[in-house]
């Protein structure tokens, strides 16, 4: 099997998924609901995100297929946030060594960017971000 690298956008009102190759190639799309725990509380932000992993599974590719995930997550602004988001991901079984949290206004840069750089999001909420060289 060649390299899988998972991408998600973990979001206040939804969530994303794309598991896609190394080239680029899109495997599976998927959509879901609310990952923040901010937003929908512990709970229900684990349910959405593990509904998401079941139908990635049902599709064919496990979660020890991922070489590499980049979790972009809605309110994973302070280290305490990214402890209980890492929290949901490895209980959802994905282990910590091929896993990344950031906030999702960063994930634009694992995606497309580069830095330095600014990315703007204009959706549910707005956010605009810039990172330097620094």
């Amino acid at each position: 099997m060649s390299k899988l690298y998972l991408s998600v956008d973990g979001g206040g009102t939804k969530t994303e998924l794309c598991v896609a190759e190394g080239d680029g190639k899109i495997l599976l799309s998927l959509a879901g609901g609310a990952t923040s725990f901010k937003s929908v509380g512990n709970a229900a932000a684990f349910a959405n995100m593990r509904e998401l992993v079941r139908r990635m599974e049902n599709s064919g590719i496990r979660a020890s297929h991922i070489t590499k995930s980049v979790w972009g997550m809605s309110g994973c602004d302070t280290p305490e946030d990214r402890v209980v988001y890492e929290a949901m991901i490895q209980q959802a079984g994905f282990p910590p060594e091929k896993t990344l949290v950031v906030n999702d206004a960063v994930l634009p840069f694992w995606a497309a960017a580069d830095v330095p750089g600014v990315v703007v999001i204009a959706g549910t909420g707005s956010i605009v971000v810039g990172v330097d060289s620094q």
